[in-house]
């Protein structure tokens, strides 16, 4: 065995230097290290950090397209392509409520379910057929529809995401090209009323991503300015409700991409179908940059509140897929995940973690 993982390494290493010549990204040396880990994780150990502790099996064998724990950890909210979102008792394992949104419309979001900090809401965002989108929220106490916010522009409704304070809803739409391209709109959750939005030109934004403490919020996507387009990161300050940072990301995000931020709230990571990259906030120095192998893309995206993980799901083209948890600065693999990985969520105490996968949601608790 031993001289068999030799050959390997050195087989991984003499392909890795082709690669370098052929592709040399910068910070060569953390897309080495991701690289070499795809054909070393088979044959070197690896620390065991989560351990699989139940199932919960979706009725019609489809794949959770998103998901996340209520507050206190005791409901997951699980979200199907057939337009329904089960409501978990997750560690009796049965479904205590059903919820359901509008047919025929599209669930491509990036993050399109969200419960709010007290956990008395849940929000979920999706396109109709007739184009509108919409917000729908409800109370988690009797699980009736508080609220539906309709936005009768078509474009299609990317991400959503409560402020710390629970007092913000916030909206990341992408609009048709002949309409105003405001990226981010807010809602005010006493009134469900829009308080304000950035109109951000000819940026096109995918997904977000709220600062640990508040006070920032992320967005990722594209700028269209006439040349190639050129995928960023925009740092939107909330008090001053302006852009105040950009961060150019050499191609990771994109229609499909997924941003996070760290709990120290000094990185940002941004994952997509052309890899992944973490940024430090303040410079706006990347500091690492992992290519993945042609079509494979970055399903889903979670730091565990501790700081003590990052954890990627993957998906290829040919709908082969896995998991992966590593130490939170992505420089060592730690366990993987076999299955293909639509969605994680992790529980706000970091002691568990939800992965979906093809007809069923698998449910594992940290060491």
């Amino acid at each position: 065995m031993k001289n068999e993982s030799a050959v390997v390494s050195y087989y991984a290493k003499a392909l890795l230097g082709i690669a370098t010549l052929l592709f040399p990204f910068t910070g060569q040396c953390n897309s080495g290290s991701g690289l070499l880990s795809m054909f070393e994780s088979k044959e070197k150990p690896m620390k065991e950090v989560a351990v699989k502790i139940a199932e919960l099996p979706e009725q019609y064998k489809i794949t959770p397209s998103a998901l996340d724990f209520s507050p206190d950890g005791k409901l997951l909210a699980v979200r199907s392509a057939d337009q329904t979102i089960n409501i978990w008792d997750w560690q009796n394992k049965r479904i205590v409520h059903t919820v359901g949104i509008a047919k025929g419309g599209n669930d491509n979001g990036t993050e399109p379910l969200r419960f709010s900090p007290d956990g008395r809401l849940l929000a979920v965002c999706h396109g109709r057929a007739d184009g509108n989108v919409v917000i729908r929220i409800w109370r988690t106490d009797t699980w009736g529809i508080l609220q539906d916010i309709v936005d009768p522009v078509p474009g299609g409704c990317n991400a959503i995401g409560f402020s710390a304070d629970g007092k913000w809803l916030m909206q990341v739409l992408d609009r048709a090209p002949m309409f105003s391209q405001d990226a981010l709109f807010v809602y005010d959750t006493s009134t469900w009323q829009k308080i304000w939005g950035l109109q951000t030109a000819n940026f096109h934004a995918y997904t977000l991503a709220i600062s640990p403490e508040g006070k920032s919020v992320a967005l990722g996507g594209e700028l269209f300015d006439g040349g190639p387009i050129k995928p960023q990161i925009a740092i939107v300050d909330l008090e001053q409700r302006a852009i105040v940072q950009t961060i150019l990301n050499n191609g990771v995000m994109d229609r499909a991409s997924r941003l996070a931020w760290s709990p120290d709230g000094k990185y940002l990571t941004g994952a997509g179908g052309n890899g992944l990259q973490i940024f430090e906030v303040q410079s706006g120095e990347q500091v690492v940059d992992v290519r993945p192998p042609w079509g494979t893309a970055r399903t889903a995206l979670r730091y565990t509140p501790d700081g003590k993980y990052l954890i990627e799901g993957t998906s290829t083209d040919r709908n082969i897929g896995w998991g992966r948890i590593w130490d939170v600065q992505h420089r060592e693999l730690l366990q993987d995940i076999s299955g293909n990985v639509r969605g994680i969520a992790v529980s706000r105490d970091s002691r568990y973690m939800a992965t979906g996968t093809y007809g069923k949601t698998i449910m594992w608790q940290f060491k």
